[in-house]
């Protein structure tokens, strides 16, 4: 049993997560992220990580983006986001790339950047709607950390999934209570240290996923039935409830 902790509002939510937002953010000038209406449902909002070059792996850049968009969601007009990546991955994780790059940075830094990881799952997981990963392929790493932080998640049945990190010589430290949450400490414990791959079955039999489906199509026909079921639901009954189940740590976990 996760501990249940101190739970942050959501002006210290927001307080935290600005920690992301630059000056070409503010003016929603996406460069990694498409935020679009999902089939011309206004209520319904489709974030996608549009890096299909790089499996939707996410840098700094990404992240900001991803923090602004959901921490922008606008519970007035938006019932329900969807959360997706353009190509044949949902997210390979982090970029090794953008890894190679904090090799350099000083410990300060480094732990500053730890924190804008944070704050990118947090702000999916303190999101004012419902969320739903829509897991169109591989998710590995940070990307299990973002399926892991939505109220809802489905995927194709050759999705992959994994959380590599101690191959690397890494700790999963970051993602872990989101993952924790989501499949509990028995399957956390065999995943996070064995660092094994594993399809769309095994996700769902441990909690990762909901379901899973053979054909994109069928995948996108769930994934809009559902968003017309929350819809319709009352805005302020849905609003809460998300945050009912929330055991998540207050402080940095870096």
């Amino acid at each position: 049993m996760i501990p249940l902790v101190t739970r942050l509002t959501r002006k210290q939510k927001l307080r935290t997560t600005k920690l992301l937002v630059n000056k070409s953010q503010r003016r929603n000038n996406y460069s990694s992220v498409l935020v679009s209406n999902r089939g011309g449902n206004q209520y319904a909002t489709q974030i996608t990580i549009n890096k299909p070059d790089i499996h939707n792996a996410f840098n700094e850049v990404i992240m900001s983006e991803l923090v602004y968009a959901f921490q922008n969601i606008n519970p007035q007009n938006t019932r329900v986001v969807i959360l997706t990546g353009n190509g044949p991955s949902f997210s390979a994780g982090a970029d090794l790339n953008w890894m190679k790059r904090r090799i350099k940075l000083s410990q300060a830094e480094s732990e500053a950047e730890a924190v804008n990881l944070w704050n990118l799952f947090y702000s999916i997981k303190m999101c004012p709607v419902p969320t739903i990963a829509r897991i169109n392929g591989s998710a590995l790493g940070g990307g299990c950390g973002l399926v892991a932080a939505c109220d809802m998640a489905f995927a194709v049945n050759t999705a992959h999934f994994g959380l590599p990190e101690v191959r690397l010589g890494l700790l999963p430290s970051v993602i872990s209570p989101f993952v924790l949450q989501k499949i509990g400490v028995t399957h956390a414990s065999r995943y996070f240290l064995t660092a094994e791959r594993f399809k769309s079955p095994e996700a769902k039999r441990i909690g990762l996923i909901q379901d899973s489906f053979e054909t994109i199509e069928d995948l996108d026909t769930l994934i809009d039935k559902l968003v017309v079921q929350i819809c319709n639901n009352g805005p302020e009954a849905v609003k809460p409830v998300s945050y009912t189940h929330l055991t998540l740590p207050t402080k940095r976990i870096v």
